[in-house]
Order: C-alpha cells, then structure tokens, then sequence
C-alpha cells in the first residue's frame, strides 16, 4: 500500500495550524501529536504520520516543501512558520546545533593530543577541510568562524539550540 499525499484541502478541514505557537490538532479528534526519536513531532492522519513542520508549511504556503525544512532555531518541536525555511540537505546541515560530544565549545575546533594544539576543521559537501593548527583557541575559532562565512554556513550552525 503506497502512502497517500495529502492535498493541502484535506489538511485544512482536518487539521488546525496556529502559526504563532506552531502546534497542529487534528479538529476532529483532537488528538495533538507525538515525537519520533529524533525529537521531530508527528502526526497521525488516514492513517499515515507527517511531520509537523512539513504539515506547518503546508498549512501556511498551501503547498508541500519541495525540500528538506529548516528549524532555523535548531529547536526540532519548535514549529512556528517563522522558524521554518526549506532549504536543500547541504543547507540544513550548515545549520546543525553543536553536537552533544562537542568538548571545545565551538563546532569544528577541537583540542590535538598528538600536536598538543588546536586544530579547525570543517565539513563541505561531505568533505572535511583541515583549516590548519594553532596554539591559540581564539584563532582556531576565527578560522572556523571565517571558513562557515566563506561556505556560507548559517550564523546558527554550531549553536547549542535555543527559542526566540
């Protein structure tokens, strides 16, 4: 059985999108929504799930994205339409919050054992960078920081995930 698309008509007459709090119900159930494991929200509908923020741009464009969308927050349930954006696979990865097993602080710069420096990198079209080794931090960063500008990297990208 193929899932079936959902034309933005059914969306409206079943779902409600409050736009400036960025949750969706389903009108006749009520029924709200659950979370997948990655922290995305979901939603059950004629039997299929969708995720909210795609349901959200839907709902607010009348048409499904034609790419992956954004949570420009990096707050992954937080879905109100001015934190979404549709953006390809390599921009939303220029929009990554810093990963959990990040020791440095600062997405791309980490601490040589080997060298006894720090070190900046940075990944581009799935290809790492070597940015070079320094003996000060703050020169690890502003490479890394100079190399995001120059692949046109989110000013988000790297930050610990926060609301507006």
């Amino acid at each position: 059985m193929t899932k079936s698309i959902l034309t933005y008509e059914e969306a409206v007459k079943c779902l409600e999108y409050d736009k400036n709090k960025g949750t969706i119900k389903n009108k006749e159930t009520g029924n709200y929504i659950g979370f997948n494991h990655l922290g995305y929200k979901q939603i059950q509908l004629h039997n299929n799930r969708y995720y909210v923020h795609r349901l959200a741009w839907l709902l607010s464009t009348g048409a499904w994205p034609k790419d992956q969308i954004d949570h420009i927050n990096g707050v992954r349930d937080d879905n109100r339409i001015i934190n979404l954006r549709v953006v390809s696979i390599a921009g939303n990865q220029r929009n990554a919050t810093k990963r959990v097993d990040n020791t440095s602080g600062v997405t791309g710069v980490y601490w040589s054992n080997r060298k006894k420096k720090w070190s900046a990198q940075i990944m581009v079209d799935q290809k790492y960078i070597y940015l070079g080794t320094f003996d000060d931090f703050n020169e690890a960063v502003k490479t890394r920081i100079d190399a995001e500008s120059k692949h046109d990297f989110h000013v988000n990208h790297g930050r610990t995930a926060e609301t507006y």
